[in-house]
């Protein structure tokens, strides 16, 4: 796990609609992930939480070991638009 580097944080939120995540990204992190094509990112709870702290932390990880066949085996998720909040 050290090759994780934090680049952000989510907070679960209660909307009008129902629950949402709102957070935080640290730019020069996300640039610096993103030096080459394409990045892996890992949300992970926060262990011991308390007060304001996020309920998640966003992490990069590097590409190696991560094969393009294991992304396209897995479930497609369907993009969620502003408008559907």
């Amino acid at each position: 796990m050290s090759d994780l580097r934090k680049v952000g944080a989510l907070w679960k939120k209660e909307g009008g609609k129902g629950e949402y995540f709102s957070g935080t990204l640290d730019a020069e992190a996300v640039k610096s992930a993103l030096a080459g094509d394409e990045t892996r990112l890992l949300i992970f709870p926060t262990r011991n939480r308390h007060g304001k702290m996020p309920d998640f932390e966003i992490f990069s990880a590097p590409n190696e070991g991560w094969s393009r066949s294991a992304q396209a085996e897995s479930p497609r998720r369907r993009d969620t638009q502003l408008d559907d909040f």
